[in-house]
C-alpha cells in the first residue's frame, strides 16, 4: 500500500467532485443548485434523464418512515417536497455509493442502510426535540458516513480491509493508513459540493461532538442530532438509560433538552422501518 498523506488525500478527494471524474447526472444538479434562478423543473429534467436516481427520490419521498402524507408520483413534486438540498444530497450519495464495485455490493448496501437508517433516527430526534429543519437533519444523518464510501471509491477493496468498521480504534486505523478520518474526508467533499455549512459541522465532527468548540461553547443541535443518530442505529453504542450516558451524550442530549430514555423510543421506532429500509435498496 502507497502511504498517503493528509494533503494527497485531500487532492483525491478534491479529484472526484471535477469534471473529469464526476457523474454527469452529479456534475448538472451541483451546476443548477449554485444558480440562483433555478426550478424544480430545472431538477426534474436532469434527474429524469437517470432513472435510478429519479427512482431512488420517488421512492423516498413516499417512504412511510419519511413522514410524508400524500402520495407523490411525479418528479416534480419530490423536488418541491423534499427540498433543493435533499436532492442535491441524494444525488451525492447516489453517485458515490453506485461508483463501487459490484464484488463489494454486500458493503455497499450495509453502508447505505445505514446511513439511511441514520438519516430516519436524526429526522425523528428532531421531531422529538422540537427543533426546526426535520429535512437538513434527515438529510445530513443520510450523507453522515460519505467519507468511508468515498475513501472506498478511492482505495477500493483495501479500505475496508484496512479499516473495519467493527473496529474500536476505526479512526486510528484510517488517519495512520490514509492521512485523515472518514468524518474529515466526509466534510470536505460535502464542502466542495457547496452544502450548507452546518451539515459539514455536523458530518465531521460526528463522532466527537465535544471536540467541536465555537465561540459560546455550545453543541451546535444538529450536530448533536447527527450524533445521537448515529449511536442509536449502531450495535455497539447505543445506552438506555441516562446515567450510563458519557459526557458527550450528556452535552448532545442538553443541547436538545431531551432524555436518554427518548433515545429509547426513538430506536423502537427505528427497528420498526427496518425492513422498510432495506427494501428500498433490494
Amino acid at each position: 500500500m502507497t502511504e498517503t498523506t493528509e494533503a494527497v488525500l485531500r487532492e483525491k478527494v478534491d479529484e472526484l467532485t471535477k469534471l473529469s471524474t464526476t457523474p454527469e447526472i452529479l456534475k448538472r444538479i451541483l451546476e443548477i443548485s449554485e444558480d440562483e434562478n433555478a426550478n424544480a423543473s430545472d431538477y426534474e429534467r436532469v434527474i429524469e434523464r437517470d432513472i435510478a436516481l429519479a427512482s431512488q427520490i420517488l421512492k423516498l419521498s413516499n417512504a412511510s418512515y419519511y413522514g410524508f402524507s400524500r402520495k407523490i408520483r411525479t418528479i416534480s413534486q419530490a423536488v418541491m417536497v423534499l427540498g433543493f438540498d435533499m436532492v442535491k444530497g441524494l444525488a451525492i450519495s447516489s453517485a458515490v455509493f453506485t461508483a463501487m464495485s459490484p464484488a463489494s455490493r454486500d458493503k455497499v448496501r450495509e453502508l447505505w442502510c445505514h446511513s439511511y437508517e441514520a438519516a430516519n433516527a436524526t429526522a425523528m430526534l428532531a421531531d422529538r426535540a422540537g427543533v426546526a429543519g426535520r429535512d437538513i437533519a434527515f438529510l445530513s444523518g443520510l450523507l453522515h458516513d460519505i467519507g468511508r464510501a468515498l475513501f472506498f471509491q478511492i482505495f477500493g477493496g483495501e479500505y475496508f480491509e484496512n479499516c473495519p468498521h467493527d473496529r474500536a480504534d476505526l479512526f486510528a486505523d484510517e488517519v495512520m493508513n490514509y492521512g485523515a478520518s472518514h468524518t474529515e474526508v466526509g466534510a470536505w467533499f460535502v464542502d466542495k459540493c457547496n452544502l450548507p455549512g452546518e451539515i459539514v459541522t455536523a458530518i465531521k465532527y460526528h463522532h466527537t461532538p465535544d471536540v467541536y468548540n465555537d465561540a459560546d461553547g455550545k453543541i451546535p443541535q444538529l450536530l448533536s442530532m447527527v450524533y445521537l443518530g448515529d449511536l442509536i442505529v449502531s450495535e455497539d453504542g447505543f445506552f438506555k438509560n441516562d446515567s450510563f450516558l458519557s459526557p458527550e451524550h450528556t452535552n448532545a442530549l442538553k443541547s436538545l433538552g431531551i432524555t436518554g430514555s427518548s433515545l429509547a423510543l426513538i430506536k423502537i421506532e427505528v427497528e420498526k422501518h427496518k425492513d422498510e429500509i432495506r427494501q428500498f435498496f433490494s
